[in-house]
């Protein structure tokens, strides 16, 4: 029974989304409906949702997410993010690996709102190319994710390797196949057809692009 309400709750959720209602608003449904659904009173369902808002881990993601737009933003001022994208450019000839490299390099340090983070980065990089906001998107999450199976900075990896007393190198080298077909379908299904016309850099030029691509890289 329990199985069928939360199906139900996912079902509500997916319609909602699909009516393009607000994703915030969607998700305060869903969860008002899992406190209908499994019988809870009105005053347990307000003690939960105050207990979520004062919870510390809710407050530490909200802080974490305005930290890091905060930062977006003092890059974006700065023109910091533009220097980065710019200099890695000069650095690959081909953009679209600047695109995918981006999200990739700053998901090595796995971070509350990653995503967003390293969102304004494939939207700078890809100015020009003419991709659609879902493309973008998909670029970018994908590409941020490989270093999940195999980086230990990841803490599920480490969970695994307490709960199951399998050696971390051991599940590392196991896994390490999965990250790898993770880039090459991200290659083929994320960047294959996109046109990139931007000019090669030269071996000088390249050479000339290293030290600013250091220094506006620093702050991240």
């Amino acid at each position: 029974m329990a199985l069928i309400k939360i199906i139900f709750i996912f079902a509500l959720i997916i319609f909602f989304i699909r009516l393009k209602w607000n994703l915030g608003l969607v998700m305060l449904i869903g969860a008002l409906f899992i406190g209908i659904l499994f019988s809870m009173t009105a005053e347990m369902i307000g003690k939960s949702i105050v207990a979520g808002l004062t919870d510390a881990t809710t407050i530490h993601l909200i802080l974490a997410l305005a930290m890091i737009m905060v930062l977006e933003n003092v890059l974006r001022k700065t023109e910091n993010l533009q220097k980065m994208v710019n200099s890695l450019k000069g650095l690959v000839n081909d953009h679209r690996i600047v695109m995918a490299v981006m999200p990739a390099v700053i998901g090595l340090l796995p971070s509350i709102g990653g995503a967003r983070f390293s969102a304004p980065f494939v939207e700078e990089t890809s100015k020009g190319m003419n991709l659609s906001p879902a493309k973008k998107s998909f670029i970018n999450y994908w590409f941020r994710h490989p270093w999940e199976f195999t980086i230990p900075l990841y803490p599920g990896i480490i969970l695994a390797s307490g709960i199951s007393h399998i050696p971390l190198k051991s599940i590392i080298l196991a896994q390490m196949p999965f990250s790898l077909a993770v880039i090459i379908g991200g290659i083929i299904f994320g960047l294959r057809g996109i046109k990139d016309e931007a000019p090669p850099a030269g071996e000088i030029g390249a050479k000339a692009y290293l030290l600013p691509f250091i220094l506006s890289i620093f702050p991240v």
